[in-house]
């Protein structure tokens, strides 16, 4: 990457800051892709073994048995992370999960801590894209 001196300090730092915002975002956008599958795998695991993204079992049923949420598959299928953009969102398939996950957690709540395994495999990915991005950028920058 090649940033040209001409004009004004005020203008080339504008170039300088328009090129490190792009690297940003491309770099962002690179983590989110990998971080999405990551955390649809987390999220199903935690859904099998019934319990919350924090390890927490699911209150049992009405008559004390454990609780699935499996009576047709569609809400289990349906749990997965996309990566839109620079974002990670989940995706919950059926119209009526949001009923579930209000009832039986499935997802880390709204507004609280992400669980330290969530936050590690999210941190771990952002890590690994800023290393490829670092040994990408030494090997151009010796090769050149």
């Amino acid at each position: 990457m090649t940033v040209t001196v001409r004009g004004s300090v005020k203008q080339t730092m504008a170039r300088i800051y328009s090129v490190l915002g792009r690297i940003s975002v491309a770099t962002a956008m690179r983590a989110a892709e990998r971080i999405a599958p990551t955390l649809t795998t987390m999220a199903k695991a935690s859904f099998d073994a019934s319990e919350t993204p924090y390890g927490t079992p699911w209150a049992p049923g009405a008559d004390g048995q454990r609780v699935t949420m499996r009576r047709s598959g569609a809400l289990a299928k349906g749990l997965t992370f996309a990566a839109v953009g620079a974002r990670v969102r989940a995706v919950l398939g059926v119209p009526y999960a949001k009923y579930q996950i209000g009832r039986r957690r499935i997802l880390p709540a709204g507004g609280a801590t992400v669980p330290q395994s969530w936050h590690d495999a999210m941190a771990k990915h952002a890590h690994d894209v800023l290393e490829e991005l670092s040994s990408s950028a030494g090997a151009t920058k010796g090769g050149a």
